[in-house]
């Protein structure tokens, strides 16, 4: 039962964007109440351990599956960044980079570029 709620509120925690560095604190929870669970069963420290890294993984795993849902879905505003993807990086590729140029203006060559 414990290893069904770590699975669903892995997927809550995917569905809802959570960035994977705060996923340290429900995986730190989980594991401190999965060991105190296993202890309280009378398991034996393999099983235990076992019972711990199960939760864990699938908590992980259903975290992944709701992130890659959100992030695939049609909807670019549902996605983990909100930005559509397209050829140019950035936050739109109309925008001019740090030397002022257009992204899309021609690149030329430096004079003091030599070719070989």
């Amino acid at each position: 039962m414990f290893a069904a709620i770590s699975a669903i509120g892995g997927l809550v925690l995917g569905f809802c964007c959570v960035p994977w560095r705060v996923i340290v604190i429900p995986n730190l929870i989980i594991a401190i109440v999965s060991a105190i669970v296993s202890l309280d069963q009378n398991f034996s420290f393999l099983a235990g351990f076992a019972f711990v890294f199960g939760c864990l993984s699938l908590n992980q795993i259903a975290y992944v599956i709701g992130a890659a849902i959100i992030v695939f879905s049609e909807d670019p505003k549902a996605s983990l960044t909100g930005d559509q993807a397209d050829d140019y990086p950035g936050e739109s590729y109309q925008s001019n980079d740090a030397k002022g140029l257009s992204k899309h203006a021609p690149l030329t060559r430096r004079a003091d570029h030599k070719s070989g």
